[in-house]
């Protein structure tokens, strides 16, 4: 959890929302890779509706029209202020992103 009221710039520079945006979620590891729900409250409904739009787009962009069941899946959603990502991710995704992330 990452409470903005003070201020947050890695919740504007990683995800491009108000700095006083807050943070919250949980992930859980399961058998074939890990569930989760993230949200972040921006205070503002332009500004969710801006992180959703972008979040989409990111998304979109890496897996494109890939295969659920390989892949896992992601929504985001908006509700007033606040913008989800909930879903699932696949151990083989997990295995690429952490490749990734390696180099």
């Amino acid at each position: 959890m990452i409470d903005g009221e003070k201020g947050e710039d890695v919740i504007a520079k990683t995800l491009g929302v108000p700095k006083t945006s807050d943070l919250y979620g949980w992930v859980r590891i399961e058998k074939e890779g890990v569930s989760l729900d993230i949200a972040v409250d921006t205070h503002d409904p332009a500004a969710a509706k801006l992180a959703a739009d972008s979040i989409r787009t990111q998304l979109s962009e890496v897996f494109g029209k890939s295969n659920e069941a390989m892949v896992g899946k992601l929504e985001v959603v908006t509700d007033k202020t606040v913008t989800r990502v909930k879903g699932t991710l696949t151990s083989l995704t997990l295995g690429l992103i952490s490749s990734a992330l390696g180099q």
